[in-house]
Protein backbone atom coordinates (compact mmCIF):
# COMPACT_ATOMS: atom_id res chain seq x y z
CA UNK A 1 0.00 0.00 0.00
CA UNK A 2 3.12 2.60 1.01
CA UNK A 3 3.99 2.07 -2.94
CA UNK A 4 0.66 3.09 -4.14
CA UNK A 5 -0.35 5.57 -1.73
CA UNK A 6 2.79 7.40 -0.43
CA UNK A 7 4.17 9.76 -2.24
CA UNK A 8 8.10 8.32 -1.89
CA UNK A 9 8.89 10.82 0.99
CA UNK A 10 9.57 7.49 3.00
CA UNK A 11 8.41 4.55 5.05
CA UNK A 12 8.37 6.55 8.35
CA UNK A 13 6.78 9.41 6.90
CA UNK A 14 4.25 7.36 5.54
CA UNK A 15 3.87 5.47 8.99
CA UNK A 16 3.64 9.10 10.61
CA UNK A 17 0.86 9.94 8.60
CA UNK A 18 -1.26 7.04 8.69
CA UNK A 19 -1.34 7.57 12.75
CA UNK A 20 -2.33 11.42 12.33
CA UNK A 21 -5.05 10.19 10.00
CA UNK A 22 -7.33 8.79 13.15
CA UNK A 23 -9.91 6.50 9.98
CA UNK A 24 -7.48 6.00 7.26
CA UNK A 25 -5.09 3.33 8.89
CA UNK A 26 -7.71 0.45 9.83
CA UNK A 27 -9.11 0.85 5.91
CA UNK A 28 -4.93 1.04 4.56
CA UNK A 29 -4.53 -2.21 6.16
CA UNK A 30 -8.06 -3.87 5.27
CA UNK A 31 -7.08 -3.31 1.81
CA UNK A 32 -3.43 -4.44 1.75
CA UNK A 33 -5.34 -7.94 4.03
CA UNK A 34 -7.33 -8.51 0.49
CA UNK A 35 -4.14 -8.70 -1.50
CA UNK A 36 -3.39 -11.72 0.30
CA UNK A 37 -6.38 -13.19 -1.04
CA UNK A 38 -4.71 -13.15 -4.49
CA UNK A 39 -1.33 -15.84 -3.30
CA UNK A 40 -3.58 -17.66 -1.37
CA UNK A 41 -6.35 -18.87 -3.94
CA UNK A 42 -3.01 -19.26 -6.29
CA UNK A 43 -1.12 -21.56 -3.89
CA UNK A 44 -4.56 -23.27 -3.27
CA UNK A 45 -5.31 -24.13 -6.56
CA UNK A 46 -1.76 -25.61 -6.75
CA UNK A 47 -2.31 -27.92 -4.35
CA UNK A 48 0.50 -26.85 -2.41
CA UNK A 49 -1.20 -26.49 0.68
CA UNK A 50 1.56 -25.86 3.46
CA UNK A 51 2.14 -22.66 1.44
CA UNK A 52 -1.64 -21.74 1.13
CA UNK A 53 -1.67 -22.33 5.09
CA UNK A 54 1.16 -20.43 5.80
CA UNK A 55 -0.76 -17.42 3.60
CA UNK A 56 -3.96 -18.24 5.63
CA UNK A 57 -2.08 -17.86 9.52
CA UNK A 58 -0.33 -14.50 8.19
CA UNK A 59 -3.90 -13.58 7.13
CA UNK A 60 -5.25 -14.22 10.37
CA UNK A 61 -2.56 -12.61 12.85
CA UNK A 62 -3.11 -9.24 10.35
CA UNK A 63 -6.29 -9.46 10.67
CA UNK A 64 -6.43 -9.18 14.25
CA UNK A 65 -3.91 -6.53 13.93
CA UNK A 66 -6.34 -4.94 12.07
CA UNK A 67 -9.18 -5.07 14.54
CA UNK A 68 -6.50 -4.00 17.21
CA UNK A 69 -5.64 -0.54 14.97
CA UNK A 70 -9.46 -0.56 14.28
CA UNK A 71 -10.91 -0.12 17.79
CA UNK A 72 -7.91 0.14 19.87
CA UNK A 73 -5.74 2.38 18.59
Amino acid sequence: MYFLWGNHEGIFEFVRLLTHLKGMAGKVFTLSLLLNLAPFVYYTSKRLDLTAKGIFIATMIYAVIIIFVKYVW
